[in-house]
C-alpha cells in the first residue's frame, strides 16, 4: 500500500491513521509496527512544524491543521489514481527512433525501412531529421540520433558505421537532353551544360569542386536548391542537368529524366553509410530497422548491378 498513490510514505502513513482515528489499527491495515507509524507521524509533524493530531485515550484526533493535511492527501491519491489509469491506457510497450540523414537517403531509403518497419512493428514511433552529413555523423557521435544514415567522402571517426556501399555519381538529364543517349559521360562534358546542385555543404558538392579543380574547371550552378527532390523538379522542367548519387533503388530514370553516369574515377569515392552511436550496442528495434536500411541499400545495389 506504501507508495501506491504516488505520494511519501509518510503522508500514506498518516492518512490511514486519519481515517483509523488508531495507530494500532492504521498499523494493521499497512501490515507495519506501530511504533514505525508512529515515528512517520512524529516526523511529518516536526517537518511541517504544526500539530496534525490530538491523541486521546480513545484515539488519535485530527487538528484543524490535521483535516487542511487530510483534505489535500485524498485529493492527491484521487489524481494519482488518475494518473496511474491514464498511463496504463496509454503506454502499450513502444519505442521512438530517431533517426537524422542526409537528404539523399530519406525517400528511397529510409522512408521505404520506415514503411517495412511499420508493419513489422505498429508500435514503434520514428522521427526523421535531414542534415547535412556532418551534422548527421555529429549528431550520432554525440548520441543525440539512434540511427544515422549519410554519404561520405572519407572515414567517419567516432560512431560506428554499420554498412558502407560504394555509389556512383550520375547527371540526371531530361528526355531530349543532347546527351541523353549516352551511357557515359565525363564531368567535364556534364559541366559543359546547364545544371543544379544541392545548395550548402554536402559531401557530393566538395567532390564535385575538387574533382573540376583537378581538370581546371570551376562550379557554376544555374539552379542551387537544399533538396534533392527540386533538383529533379528543374530537371523535369527542361532547366537543365542535376548531379546525384542514388541509392536504394535503380537510377534508371523514367517521369522525363535518365541517368547517365559519370565515368570520372574520382568521382567514386563517395560512399553511403550507416551509422549508430560507438558507446552503445542496438536494442532489438533498433537492430531491425538497422536491417531495414541495410536491406533497402542492398536491393538497389542489385538493382544497379543488372
Amino acid at each position: 500500500m506504501v507508495g501506491e498513490d504516488l505520494v511519501p510514505a509518510e503522508l500514506v502513513y498518516f492518512r490511514e491513521v486519519a481515517e483509523a482515528d488508531s495507530i494500532s489499527a492504521a498499523a494493521r491495515r499497512l501490515r507495519v509496527n506501530a511504533s514505525a507509524v508512529s515515528r512517520q507521524i512524529a516526523k511529518l509533524e516536526r517537518s511541517l512544524g504544526v500539530q496534525l493530531f490530538v491523541r486521546r485515550r480513545q484515539g488519535m484526533e485530527l487538528t484543524a491543521q490535521g483535516f487542511r493535511l487530510l483534505t489535500h492527501v485524498r485529493r492527491a491519491r484521487i489524481e494519482a489514481q488518475a494518473l496511474r489509469a491514464d498511463l496504463a491506457r496509454s503506454a502499450p510497450e513502444s519505442r521512438r527512433l530517431q533517426v537524422v540523414c542526409s537528404d539523399g537517403f530519406v525517400g528511397p531509403v529510409v522512408a521505404h525501412a520506415a514503411a517495412a518497419m511499420r508493419q513489422r512493428r505498429p508500435e514503434v514511433r520514428m522521427e526523421v531529421a535531414v542534415a547535412s552529413s556532418d551534422d548527421v555523423v555529429r549528431a550520432v557521435r554525440e548520441a543525440r540520433a539512434d540511427i544515422g544514415a549519410c554519404f561520405a567522402t572519407g572515414p567517419t571517426p567516432g560512431v560506428c558505421v554499420e554498412y558502407v556501399l560504394q555509389v556512383d555519381m550520375y547527371a540526371v538529364v531530361p528526355d531530349g537532353h543532347p546527351v541523353a543517349a549516352r551511357s557515359a559521360l565525363t564531368l567535364g562534358e556534364a559541366l559543359a551544360h546547364p545544371y543544379a546542385l544541392l545548395a550548402g555543404q554536402s559531401s557530393q558538392r566538395d567532390l564535385l569542386a575538387a574533382a573540376a579543380r583537378e581538370r581546371g574547371l570551376g562550379l557554376d550552378p544555374v539552379f542551387e536548391a537544399e533538396s534533392s527532390a527540386a533538383l529533379l523538379d528543374f530537371v523535369r522542367a527542361g532547366g537543365g542537368l542535376a548531379f546525384l548519387s542514388p541509392v536504394g533503388s535503380r537510377p534508371a530514370g523514367g517521369d522525363g529524366t535518365r541517368f547517365v553516369r559519370l565515368g570520372d574515377a574520382g568521382l567514386g569515392r563517395r560512399s553511403a553509410q550507416i551509422h549508430t552511436p560507438s558507446d552503445s550496442a542496438p536494442d532489438a528495434i533498433r537492430a531491425e530497422f538497422l536491417s531495414l536500411l541495410v536491406a533497402q541499400l542492398r536491393r538497389g545495389e542489385a538493382d544497379t548491378a543488372r
